[in-house]
């Protein structure tokens, strides 16, 4: 069994911003509309977690959206600020594996959507939540009505709100089989290489633009 020191290896350090250099290799990326939604929710809450930084290698392992905005904030490289950040001592390959393990949303559960909606959140409070429109719509519109407003100047608008009864039963689905065969190796992702050939391809599938999840049945239109 693991003992406390080697379940919690890391340390806690103040450095200097120009200590950190981003990962070229970091497979993660952001919609502009996602980390609006994301600097928001810093403004709110400030950084309540640290960022995970490889003092081997200098690299950034987890936390370049966050670190985007904070330079964003802080005028960097002009204000070389100070950040506390979760400190790790990793090979290159241990640190890779790590960059992804920590963005693998896979790996961090899902929401329970009906949990969700007892909770009772405000109609005001739903936009703090950090989902998108058609999400918002998905979960809390049973209880609430249309309380997630659908993108106002789509030409899809009308056809995704007719889908998203039959999304969130696909998504429910996709949930149930990855249960049953508590395996990842059912789904693989697809990387476009802008947001609008991203765009193109989900109206080729017929899915809202904004939907993340598209199940196999969708590719045999294409």
């Amino acid at each position: 069994m693991a003992n406390k020191k080697q379940m919690e290896a890391y340390e806690i350090k103040k450095i200097k911003r120009s200590q950190i250099k981003l990962a070229a290799y970091n497979p993660r990326t952001i919609t502009d509309e996602a980390r609006k939604r994301l600097k928001k929710g810093l403004k709110k809450f400030g950084l309540v977690q640290p960022l995970v930084w490889n003092e081997t290698t200098g690299v950034l392992v987890s936390g370049h959206q966050r670190l985007s905005i904070l330079d964003e904030t802080y005028k960097y490289p002009d204000n070389d600020y100070t950040l506390t950040v979760s400190v790790v001592h990793l090979s290159e390959k241990d640190e890779k594996i790590l960059n992804v393990q920590l963005n693998n949303q896979s790996m961090m559960g899902e929401f329970d959507y009906d949990a969700l909606r007892d909770m009772q959140f405000e109609a005001p409070d739903l936009d703090q939540l950090g989902f998108s429109d058609s999400d918002l719509d998905i979960v809390f519109r049973e209880n609430g009505g249309e309380i997630g407003k659908l993108v106002a100047d789509s030409e899809e608008a009308e056809e995704t709100k007719d889908k998203l009864d039959e999304i969130k039963d696909e998504r429910k689905q996709m949930n149930k089989q990855k249960d049953a065969e508590n395996s990842a190796y059912f789904y693989f992702t697809v990387i476009c290489e802008d947001e609008a050939q991203r765009t193109a391809l989900m109206k080729k599938m017929g899915v809202p633009i904004y939907e993340e999840f598209v199940t196999a049945d969708k590719l045999k239109k294409l």
